[in-house]
Formats: structure tokens, sequence, C-alpha cells
């Protein structure tokens, strides 16, 4: 279905216009350090991935999030690691380290290597950077986002893991991004 309508040439000219009208807003908020703020009335519809509960403007409080610091460090050594990733399931501060050069296509150096420790905390202690929803064993967390999803918006649909409020690997955000907005097209043009 989707394929087919990539075919349309009128579709094609909007799809253009609007993905380089993102690329530039884009690039300017960026290099102005600017948040983009979103008002329904200025779009036809909205595909939107920042947290649910902000975007609302907290109406019926905050939801929880986990966040991870990251700290990387450079070893003056060839390699460290035999494989990129390596997950801790001790007890220790880290959860997990990668050495990026095992990664295809992130270089090489023969003299230093780079590894990232990932440490969890709460997005308060880090710049509000959201990663992951809390599940709390009460459900607290998840009522107070299905209080937000019943907002009734024919203009917006939520998408990724803060919009969602639910624990999703990027293959299947992308997914459920892309049958939603494959769903919005069947029924809108």
């Amino acid at each position: 279905m989707i394929n087919d309508l990539f075919t349309k040439s009128n579709f094609i000219e909007q799809e253009k216009l609007c993905f380089s009208l993102f690329n530039i807003t884009f690039s300017i908020l960026s290099s102005l350090n600017t948040i983009f703020l979103l008002k329904d009335e200025d779009y036809y519809h909205i595909f939107n991935s920042m947290p649910i509960d902000e975007y609302y403007n907290f109406k019926f409080g905050e939801l929880n999030y986990r966040s991870i610091k990251f700290h990387n460090i450079d070893i003056p050594a060839p390699k460290l690691l035999p494989t990129a990733t390596v997950n801790f399931t001790n007890s220790g501060i880290y959860t997990r380290m990668t050495e990026w050069k095992n990664l295809p296509f992130h270089g090489s150096n023969n003299d230093y290597t780079t590894i990232t420790f990932e440490e969890p905390c709460s997005y308060k202690e880090n710049n509000f950077e959201r990663y992951y929803p809390v599940k709390d064993l009460k459900g607290e967390n998840r009522l107070l986002f299905m209080k937000y999803k019943k907002i009734k918006n024919s203009k917006i649909d939520f998408v990724g893991r803060l919009g969602l409020y639910s624990y999703l690997n990027m293959d299947q955000c992308i997914n459920f991004a892309l049958k939603t907005s494959e769903n919005f097209i069947r029924k809108n043009i």
C-alpha cells in the first residue's frame, strides 16, 4: 500500500517539501540550541515521538523515565575487547561498555581505542534526557500514561518509546512508526 502512494508525483513533491522544511528547521533550531514547539493547528497531522506527558504540558503529572550517562575513556591500546559490547550483570554502577571500533564503519586507530561505559540514572539527573519508561510495581506510571493516551486528538499520532511510554527496541520503534504512517496515509489520501 505505502509503495503505491510513493509513486504518485503529487505525494512525492509534498514529501520532498516536508522533508526539506523539516531538515532546514531542525538544522536551524539545532544550531541555535532552541526547543521546537509544535502547535496542532499549524499542521495537518503530526507523528510525534516526544514524551507524551511533556506534549500535554504535564496536565496529569510527570511520567517517570530512566536515562543513561555515557562515560567515554580513550585508552592507549589498539584494541581492548573481542566484541563491540559487554553487558554487566553484576550490581556495579555500569550496565555495559562498548568499544566503538568493533562496530562496522567506526574507523580504525592503531594507537588508541575509545570505550564508553553506560551508567543508568534518573532523567532529572541527566539534563532531562529520557531513554526508557519506568515500570513500577503498582502500575501507577502505566495508569498515568493511559490518561494521556485517552486524550482525543485526531491531528496527532504518538510513536517511539517516549510517545508510547513503552520499552521498544529501535527496530520495533521504526516498524511501529512506519505502520502508523501507512495507516494514516491509507485513511487520509
